[in-house]
């Protein structure tokens, strides 16, 4: 299952096997990327987030595992150098990025609940009363929604294609609607950034260590 909803699409389906990713890196970094890469396989998924050229968040996940921080990014190298996975590239708004970054270091509460089983109205009032900060992750196998909180308020909406926080969408288009639809319930961790900090990695140093440790 992918992790999170895609941004704006740069590119995706790529083989990362076929790139040379340690000059991708080096490429984000110059440019002032803000986005994620998504790595997707048959049994694991993970992104590496950016926000202004710096990596700011990285998660991994393989059913119920779930791993952030330089950990998780040596398992996204791990991932690749298997081979049988995918690479897209997804760019974010930079101001909106502090937000995925709390959603990649968030604890997940409920997973894979069925949205059609759900009792909604008394979903959103638990969200209020709890004073919820998290977000509510629906998802299908063919499009996903991120629908936030803070203190129990709604702040808005990241879809598919989306680069930044939205306020207004269709409700007749809601993947809610869809009977395949399900939703994780993610709550925000207030020290999120000290425990799983990214802060001083060096991605060309992590990806030959990953490396070595294949191959030699």
């Amino acid at each position: 299952m992918r992790l999170l909803p895609y941004g704006k699409m740069i590119k995706n389906h790529l083989d990362p096997k076929k790139l040379k990713l340690p000059d991708a890196f080096l490429k984000m970094c110059a440019t002032g990327f803000s986005g994620y890469l998504a790595f997707d396989a048959a049994d694991s998924n993970g992104v590496l987030c950016y926000n202004s050229g710096k990596v700011v968040a990285a998660l991994w996940q393989n059913g119920s595992q779930r791993i952030r921080g330089s950990a998780a990014i040596d398992m996204l190298f791990r991932m690749v150098q298997h081979g049988s996975s995918t690479l897209g590239f997804y760019r974010v708004d930079g101001e909106f990025m502090p937000m995925i970054q709390r959603v990649c270091q968030s604890s997940v509460e409920v997973r894979d609940q069925m949205m059609c089983l759900l009792d909604v109205g008394r979903l959103l009032s638990w969200v209020e009363q709890d004073d919820f900060d998290g977000a509510l992750y629906l998802h299908t196998g063919a499009s996903a929604v991120l629908i936030f909180y803070i203190a129990g308020k709604a702040q808005g909406f990241f879809r598919d294609g989306d680069a930044n926080l939205v306020t207004a969408v269709d409700v007749g288009e809601s993947i809610a609607l869809d009977r395949s639809c399900m939703v994780d319930i993610l709550r925000f961790s207030p020290d999120a950034a000290v425990d799983y900090s990214t802060a001083d990695i060096n991605l060309e140093k992590s990806w030959l260590r990953v490396w070595r440790n294949l191959n030699l």
